[in-house]
């Protein structure tokens, strides 16, 4: 695969705190790959803060004909096991 193009996830982190996990960070994408954001959100977050994630998601997907998925996670929730944390602390890269 040749070398991933970040602007996409760099402008999400001008957005929003982000990291790029899954096929992409793996290097195993393709050209249907959708760009899965791993957003670590603090654990007093509001419900508009959740909701901002996905304005910003539908925003970057209609500027960049992408499919963004936001995948946010509690701050609390990042090193608790589970495979989405354990998939954000391992694969993903941040921009």
């Amino acid at each position: 695969m040749p070398a991933v193009d970040l602007s996409l996830v760099r402008e999400f982190k001008r957005r929003a705190e982000a990291a790029l996990p899954g096929r992409i960070a793996r290097g195993d994408a393709h050209a249907e790959s959708d760009w899965d954001m791993a957003v670590v959100m603090p654990d007093e977050a509001t419900p508009s803060d959740w909701r901002a994630l996905g304005r910003i998601s539908f925003d970057l997907t209609t500027e960049h004909r992408a499919f963004v998925q936001v995948v946010p996670l509690a701050l609390s929730r990042l090193d608790d096991g589970s495979a989405l944390s354990s998939s954000v602390v391992v694969d993903a890269i941040a921009a």
